[in-house]
């Protein structure tokens, strides 16, 4: 396996599990790619914004604590490989000052580079996740006969992650009234702790606050506080999912042959390098399926042409080799990868593929061919 090849695959792999991280969080990926691609058409939030240049030795309590000088925070999401981050406030007023002087602020060794995210883009909640909170929230106050505020509008109830399994529903009250509130015990209306079988934990819970305030002030206080010998991560519950209008967030432009995506295994990987060889492809893209067969067109000099058609075994293997390397460079170029159409004939690609490289010629290019012409000319003379 050669050196360009193994960094393409540690490249997928990386993007695929920060991609799968992000989701996790409450990250709306279609949102934050398309803002990524388009800077300057995408609305952005007034409140919620990327960390960009971090260093690899990056530590989330000295960022987190870097950033909540300013104001309260309602999310701060690093993934694991450190390439970015999003942090986002309750307050404008706080992430404008924030914005206003960490931008271009030395962190460690590198400035850190801010800019505001694309709007909405973390209001799209786990499904599962929030499935499975609706379902426990909706059960146990039917129990208990207590009636919970949608807090899709209120947002005056927490979700609490990390509980030990012998934590009690008295002793998170507790933890909640001393370290959240201050010692009010008013401030704490309702704790759900959901069990299995009506005697294991299910390691979650619920804490429902008086008022937005109170809710807040618990959440800053208590996240990542000490119960029982567990760290508890708390975050705002949504007892129904976040709502994203279709129609504002842009969905991904389909490429050309797209219409034939569900039956279709061939694609097209353009941009190609010509260092790149079809062993090479062929055990790239066979890191996601049964590839049937790679074809590299060539010129008349021997050299392949900048694509390649690679064709698997069935629509599944090829729409996942489709999805992860979408982002993937491999020597140093970025691939270009669409579905083929069944009427897209190798001699059309052929010629559009001389066109783009007549187009790309330099002027210098064009003036030393000119005067190879000349001289041929001259010399039948």
């Amino acid at each position: 396996t050669s050196a360009a090849l193994r960094v393409a695959l540690s490249e997928t792999r990386v993007i695929a599990e920060t991609k799968e991280f992000l989701k996790g969080e409450g990250v709306d990926l279609q949102a934050l790619e398309y803002g990524i691609r388009n800077p300057d058409t995408v609305k952005r939030s007034e409140t919620c914004m990327l960390l960009k240049n971090l260093p690899s030795d990056s530590n989330v309590g000295e960022l987190r604590q870097m950033f909540a000088r300013f104001g309260d925070l309602e999310k701060f999401v690093l993934p694991q490989s450190k390439t970015m981050a999003l942090v986002s406030f309750y307050e404008k007023r706080s992430a404008k000052k924030c914005f206003k002087s960490l931008a271009y602020k030395r962190y460690k060794r590198v400035p850190i580079y801010l800019e505001w995210a694309p709007e909405n883009v973390l209001k799209c909640l786990n499904s599962d996740q929030n499935e499975k909170q609706d379902s426990y929230l909706e059960v146990s106050t039917r129990q208990d006969d207590v009636e919970i505020e949608n807090t899709s509008t209120g947002l005056h109830t927490l979700f609490v992650k990390n509980l030990n399994f012998d934590t009690t529903e008295e002793n998170l009250r507790k933890h909640f009234i001393k370290v959240g509130s201050q010692g009010k015990k008013d401030a704490v209306l309702h704790v759900s702790v959901p069990r299995k079988n009506k005697s294991l934990s299910m390691g979650y819970g619920f804490v429902q606050m008086s008022d937005a305030s109170t809710c807040r002030l618990a959440l800053r206080r208590v996240h990542e506080s000490m119960l029982d010998g567990h760290t508890l991560e708390v975050k705002i519950s949504r007892k129904t999912l976040a709502s994203i209008n279709a129609k504002s967030t842009p969905k991904r432009k389909e490429v050309a042959g797209a219409s034939g995506e569900e039956k279709n295994t061939k694609i097209i990987v353009r941009n190609l390098a010509f260092e790149a060889t079809k062993k090479e492809l062929k055990q790239l893209f066979a890191a996601y399926g049964q590839v049937n067969t790679v074809r590299l067109p060539k010129k008349y000099d021997g050299t392949h042409r900048g694509f390649a058609f690679v064709d698997f075994v069935t629509n599944q293997e090829a729409k996942a080799a489709f999805e992860a390397l979408s982002t993937t460079h491999l020597y140093g170029r970025k691939l270009v990868i669409e579905w083929a159409k069944d009427v897209q004939s190798l001699e059309a690609l052929r010629n559009k593929s001389d066109q783009t490289s007549t187009v790309l010629q330099s002027p210098q290019k064009k003036a030393r061919r000119n005067t190879t012409e000349m001289s041929m000319d001259l010399d039948g003379y």
